[in-house]
């Protein structure tokens, strides 16, 4: 705009002067001759000076937005067949009380069972009736509480009582099981009766009675 400004008034410069030349000119070469001057030209008033703009800062472009893909359309679903309303059901009728139970009559007690009476070893004399015991000995004597056997050859033999498998009981007795499979009671020196293995017998039957009626 300044540069407008001095153009303008050089060019207005210009054209004021350019008169005054020629008409010094002409009085140059002609002194008789009266010029008329023109008017003066009013001088023009300089145009004040525009403020130059800013310049803009130019706008960043805007990055294109990428399409969006569109979007499958949803398949219409199928409309769900109504459902059949369901009978009522028929009210079912009461249950009658059960009647109580009659009480049970509570179980006689059993009668304890009667002990068996163990069998008695059977008194043997081997001097009149000789003894075969569960092995094959011959036992044809008792002495001092050790069999006497006899052999294959009709010889006697005195034998341990362990050798034959028969016991000796603390009244000096012998048992052995005999070929019957009974047990027998051999006297320790021919006696035919054993009276206190009869007592202990008897005393152990009355025990064993006695403990099973305090059990019940």
């Amino acid at each position: 705009m300044k540069k407008i400004a001095l153009l303008t008034l050089f060019s207005t410069a210009l054209l004021v002067s350019a008169p005054l030349v020629s008409f010094a000119d002409e009085a140059t070469g002609n002194s008789s001759v009266n010029v008329l001057t023109d008017d003066p030209v009013d001088p023009v008033d300089p145009v004040d000076p525009v403020d130059p703009v800013d310049p803009v800062d130019p706008v960043d472009p805007v990055d294109p937005v990428d399409p969006t893909e569109p979007t499958e359309p949803t398949e219409p679903t199928e409309p769900t067949e109504p459902t059949e309303p369901t009978e009522p059901t028929e009210p079912t009728e009461p249950s009658k009380p059960t009647e109580p139970s009659k009480p049970t009559e509570p179980n006689k007690p059993t009668e304890p069972s009667k002990p068996t009476v163990p069998n008695k070893p059977v008194d043997t004399n081997p001097i009149e009736n000789p003894v075969n015991t569960d092995t094959g000995v011959v036992i044809v004597a008792v002495e001092d509480s050790k069999p006497i056997i006899q052999l294959a050859d009709g010889t006697t033999k005195k034998v341990e009582a362990k050798e034959i498998g028969a016991n000796v009981q603390k009244d000096g007795t012998v048992t052995v099981k005999g070929s019957d499979g009974k047990m027998k009671v051999l006297p320790k020196t021919g006696e035919t009766e054993n009276i206190a293995l009869s007592v202990l017998g008897s005393l152990m039957v009355l025990g064993s009675a006695f403990i099973f009626k305090k059990r019940i």
